[in-house]
């Protein structure tokens, strides 16, 4: 059964507000590197995304919000969105955010073809996220991935834990915490309302915000060769997941017959 034309313009709609949250993150992640520990940050992160998500939802819920038909492959996701942001929080020092959104965003291209790095954790993250959105509880899943991710990383957080001392640092922690957590429930319940082929297209927006994020913060403008290569990474993105619902519908159709 295909989506609903209202479900799917709300998926879009979810999923470019995502992808403008994730841009900004990795702009203040990029922002922040230079004074707050890496994995404190990341720990941070989580943290506040298990916390608000607790707090929120289980004085309503209760505890049954934590049920799920499948532990395992949600305990799996949480782990592999750590792997991701702990890879995109090394990349994120290096280069600048609207280069590096672009190269993260060929994940869509090599789900199956490129087994390297933040590109295979973020494919294998979006496939489960797709597959289970399908049938889980956006909240639950929400959920285990901020707790997963946050008792994970409290392995490291004994060696790099320090005072920070000025408070626009904490601040800082914190709006990371809260773009993560906004962020990635809005993905949750994108995938919610539609299919991931006709969702990916719009992933590509977030190299659009990367690099308006880049530039308003750091002053950084790809040059002409960097700017070529976004480029060509956007459009055989789009393109394939254009064909890739092209070739779906007419699959569909030929069955009908």
């Amino acid at each position: 059964m295909s989506a609903r034309p209202s479900g799917v313009l709300a998926g879009i709609a979810f999923v470019v507000l995502a992808v403008a949250c994730f841009a900004t993150l990795d702009t203040t992640t990029k922002f922040g590197s230079a004074s707050v520990p890496l994995l404190m940050a990341l720990w941070f992160r989580y943290a506040f995304q298990a916390l608000a998500t607790t707090l929120a939802v289980l004085p309503m819920r209760g505890l049954s919000v934590l049920r799920t038909a499948h532990p395992k492959f949600q305990v799996l996701r949480g782990l592999l969105l750590l792997l991701s942001s702990l890879l995109a929080f090394l990349g994120l020092k290096s280069m600048p955010v609207g280069e590096f959104t672009a190269v993260m965003m060929i994940t869509p291209l090599v789900i199956t073809l490129l087994p390297l790095g933040l590109v295979a954790s973020n494919a294998w993250f979006q496939l489960l996220t797709s597959r289970l959105a399908r049938t889980e509880d956006p909240i639950t899943m929400h959920l285990y991935t901020g707790w997963v991710g946050t008792l994970a990383a409290s392995l490291a957080l004994p060696l790099v834990w320090t005072w920070l001392p000025q408070w626009r640092l904490w601040a800082l922690l914190c709006l990371m915490g809260l773009l993560a957590t906004v962020g990635h429930f809005l993905l949750i319940l994108a995938y919610k309302k539609a299919p991931a082929s006709t969702l990916t297209p719009y992933l590509y927006a977030q190299i659009a915000f990367a690099m308006l994020g880049g530039w308003l913060v750091f002053w950084h403008v790809p040059d002409t060769l960097a700017l070529a290569g976004i480029g060509m990474i956007a459009v055989c993105g789009a393109a394939g997941a254009w064909l890739t619902v092209r070739d779906g519908r007419g699959a569909a159709r030929t069955l009908e017959t």
